[in-house]
């Protein structure tokens, strides 16, 4: 096998790799959570008024956050007059354009000559190369980005049996297995997804709650999802995986992100979205001549929308592909201070602690 040396001439019988091996070996990496991003499920309108006609737009989303429990006065003569005034709050949302991801390839003329594939499929399969390259790396950059701005949990959170709060209340722990040691240490804890519900209802989490990270809490979905009968405890494990509407998933650049198997990030419905800008989104910016074609080319996979340019010079083919990226979530402080919810964006984090 050879690797990083030019172009393998034509022999009497080739064939492509990915045709043999039926299983393909071109398969794609799965990125869960930048899947997640990118669907209709999730997305909301932000990204609608950010980027448009290769035209970059701040928006400031304004808001007003909840009252403070306990704030209201008690025991009160009836009035007609009011002294409280009505204040709101604003988050910006932005882009920078020069942070981006890119990826570019060029050939000439000369490497196709006696290259066993038809011209077109060879640059059609490396343009797709290249955008799985980019994609995979977005996907690390959007963890790192999405990490930064974790938030945290409702305090209260703490007094859920078999669970803790870390200091800064935005990691969630709780347990997966019975024990560390012994035979226990293969037996499922029962609750383990019914704590992050409970704990995600506390924290207004809404709907449907989304878990992308390490494999422990992956492998425990699947072991609970997939059970049948009942556990030495007497609950069915399998329903109780079902009932509490969380799905967890492995994601290989959240773990990145963490550095740790044992760590999850717990994601709302639209809590965190992933904006994209494209240069070429235009009439005049883009272009398609004989020789020069600028455009936007869409990851199948995952939906994202790349830039791409296309020179031929003489005889020699360039091509860039760009991919200008950012995650933002809800504002930090959506809650005010002195609020249960203080803090609470709808996107933090979960670890598991089977000590």
């Amino acid at each position: 096998m050879s690797a990083g040396s030019g172009l393998t001439a034509c022999s009497n019988i080739q064939a492509r790799l990915n045709t043999i091996w039926e299983t393909n070996a071109g398969n794609r990496e799965p990125m869960p959570m930048v899947e997640y991003l990118m669907s209709d499920e999730n997305r909301n309108g932000l990204q609608m008024e950010i980027n448009g006609k290769g035209k970059l737009k701040t928006v400031e989303v304004v808001y007003f956050p909840r009252l403070v429990t306990g704030s209201a006065s008690e025991d009160q003569a009836r009035t007609c007059t009011a002294s409280s005034t009505v204040d709101d709050a604003s988050a910006t949302y932005s882009m920078d354009t020069s942070v981006n991801v890119q990826s570019e390839f060029t050939f000439t003329y000369g490497n196709l000559v006696s290259y066993c594939q038809d011209n077109e499929n060879f640059y059609a399969e490396q343009v797709m190369r290249h955008v799985d390259l980019v994609a995979r790396d977005v996907a690390v950059k959007s963890a790192n980005q999405a990490q930064a701005i974790l938030g945290e949990w409702n305090t209260h959170a703490e007094n859920i049996q078999d669970s803790s709060l870390s200091p800064d209340w935005k990691t969630f722990s709780t347990r997966t297995r019975l024990a560390t040691t012994g035979a226990d240490q293969y037996s499922p804890y029962p609750f383990a997804f019914a704590n992050i519900r409970r704990a995600a209802e506390m924290s207004n989490f809404g709907g449907p709650v989304r878990m992308f990270g390490g494999l422990d809490f992956a492998q425990a979905y699947d072991q609970m999802a997939a059970a049948g009968g009942m556990s030495q405890a007497g609950v069915d494990v399998g329903e109780l995986a079902r009932r509490y509407g969380i799905a967890a998933e492995y994601d290989y650049a959240v773990t990145q992100a963490t550095g740790s198997y044992s760590k999850s990030w717990a994601v709302g419905q639209g809590a965190l979205q992933l904006l994209q800008f494209n240069m070429y989104d235009n009439s005049f910016n883009g272009r398609n001549d004989d020789t020069v074609k600028l455009g936007i080319i869409t990851d199948p996979m995952t939906g994202l929308q790349m830039d791409i340019a296309f020179k031929i010079d003489c005889e020699t083919v360039h091509t860039v592909i760009t991919a200008t990226t950012k995650v933002v979530g809800l504002p930090s402080d959506l809650y005010q201070a002195g609020d249960d919810l203080s803090g609470v964006t709808r996107f933090a984090q979960v670890d598991v602690d089977n000590s």
